[in-house]
């Protein structure tokens, strides 16, 4: 199952801004990059999207493994947990004039996981956003 629109992290400059600006926290098979995020860096027809307080993207390198299958299958049991968490969490809705900052998630899988037992990557990701003190 892939993540829903309002949750999903796309576009080159909001890589870009992750890249140069996220905060990095590392585990055993994942790379967590961590910024508050910045709309303006959003495609037009996301950024009217209603706000989420997170958005994320996983990113699964040939050097995890070499068959799109393979990595396709990582990808969307990720995306599974992370819709799972992100979904489950209580958001107080908004005040008028109101505005609340978001942040941006960027999870990049190290090479070598491809051959993992899924519940490690699942065990992995959630000590990882633990680690990086986001309320969820």
């Amino acid at each position: 199952m892939a993540l829903s629109a309002r949750l999903r992290l796309r576009g080159s400059r909001c890589f870009d801004y992750l890249y140069q600006n996220g905060r990095i926290y590392h585990g055993e098979w994942i790379v967590l990059r961590v910024a508050l995020e910045r709309r303006e860096y959003l495609r037009n027809g996301i950024r009217n999207l209603p706000t989420s307080l997170f958005r994320c993207s996983v990113v699964v390198s040939t050097k995890v493994s070499k068959s799109s299958v393979r990595r396709n299958a990582i990808r969307r049991l990720l995306h599974q947990y992370l819709q799972e968490i992100l979904l489950r969490q209580s958001i107080p809705p908004l005040n008028p004039g109101e505005k609340r900052l978001g942040h941006w998630l960027l999870l990049s899988l190290k090479p070598g996981c491809s051959d993992i037992d899924p519940r490690l990557l699942r065990q992995d990701c959630l000590s990882l956003l633990t680690k990086a003190e986001l309320q969820l």
